[in-house]
């Protein structure tokens, strides 16, 4: 079996500023490149999402995997984008996620419409993945194109995950807990009540805060509740008399939102909190070990399952009711980094185990 040669196509995607909010060109350029390798009909524009229908010519082919990455970038510094330097191609988002990409836009050009595989493919590269959830440019490709593949037997995300499968996700939710004082001017305190000072005993009660472990067979997730930015109403000379502190809830897969939303409100009002106002809801992606897809997947990757200790689109898949994992050739540890990059070798390897698992015949 031939190994795709992605990196030419991951090149000129780096070479296409992409921070979300900002997808146009990139979605352009997706769309360009998907109707050049496959009949007009077989690529759907959804917004700056694209949806690439590639039917395995394979008559044993009765099942569909779709593989959905995303293609906007957080806002970060690099120095080097496009540089090759000791196996490592530099770029934002080359990690984060258009190596991902490359690889199933590589698939799309090396084999068209004569893809052979075991499986029906139908490739997804949306928009507004960083961005809040409800913006996110996924959920309207399922709203309105999820037929195509709502009978799909996995979603793979090419996440940054190191060439490891990572099963499910963490929910997370952003909240924001405000406490109540009243306003004074700061020489004359005695006047008002500091709405910071409110919140002392909130803020004691979440450093004490001990994460919660929650098991899946040998799969280990993490919750954590913690205070992530704080603002005031006020200037420097005032006692304030608001105090809003956004806090961050990342919680295990099997919680509701609505039961992580609750465990927010008790702690917040059991310390005295005015209100709490949800500014985004994101929940958990499923664990779904006995898919035999996902079993086959792991088998190849010749390492054992890890958990997803943060937030992906797999919880959005598992919502829609479709199994789903993250799977990429990135690296963890370089996502939304200052001259993030992604190791060649990873790419090239991450290429030949997708290409074993989707069955390509040669």
């Amino acid at each position: 079996m031939s190994e795709p040669q992605s990196l030419d196509i991951l090149q000129e995607l780096l070479a296409i500023p992409s921070v979300t909010g900002d997808e146009e060109a990139i979605a352009a350029y997706v769309e360009r490149f998907c109707r050049e390798f496959l009949p007009a009909g077989q690529v759907i524009r959804s917004g700056n999402a694209i949806i690439a229908l590639q039917p395995s010519l394979n008559p044993a082919a009765t099942e569909t995997i779709v593989l959905a990455g995303h293609t906007d970038t957080v806002i970060s510094p690099n120095n080097f984008t496009g540089k090759i330097h000791e196996g490592r191609l530099y770029g934002l988002g080359s990690s984060d996620m258009k190596a991902g990409d490359a690889v199933m836009m590589e698939i799309i050009r090396a084999y068209g419409r004569q893809w052979a595989g075991a499986y029906h493919l139908v490739h997804v590269l949306y928009d507004a993945e960083e961005g809040p959830y409800e913006e996110n440019g996924l959920g309207p490709v399922l709203e309105e194109h999820g037929h195509l593949f709502r009978q799909a037997l996995l979603a793979i995300c090419p996440e940054p995950t190191d060439n490891l499968v990572q099963v499910g996700c963490l929910g997370t939710i952003h909240a924001t807990v405000t406490f109540k004082g009243v306003r004074a001017h700061s020489a004359r305190p005695w006047l008002g009540d500091n709405a910071i000072y409110q919140s002392t005993g909130y803020l004691n009660a979440l450093a004490q805060l001990q994460p919660v472990d929650h098991t899946f067979g040998q799969l280990l997730y993490r919750e954590v509740m913690h205070a992530t930015t704080t603002t005031t109403n006020n200037t420097k000379n005032t006692i304030p008399d608001t105090f809003a502190i956004n806090i961050n809830y990342r919680f295990a897969p099997g919680k509701s939102i609505e039961q992580a939303c609750r465990e927010i409100e008790e702690l917040a009002f059991a310390h005295g909190a005015a209100s709490v106002d949800f500014t985004d809801l994101s929940p958990a992606g499923d664990v779904n070990l006995e898919n035999p897809a996902l079993q086959k997947l792991i088998a190849i990757s010749g390492q054992p399952p890890q958990s997803k200790q943060a937030w992906t689109d797999v919880a959005r898949f598992s919502l829609f009711g479709l199994d789903a994992v993250n799977f990429g050739p990135g690296q963890g540890s370089m996502a939304h980094k200052e001259n993030e990059y992604v190791e060649i070798a990873m790419v090239r390897e991450y290429e030949r185990m997708l290409l074993e698992f989707l069955g390509e015949r040669g």
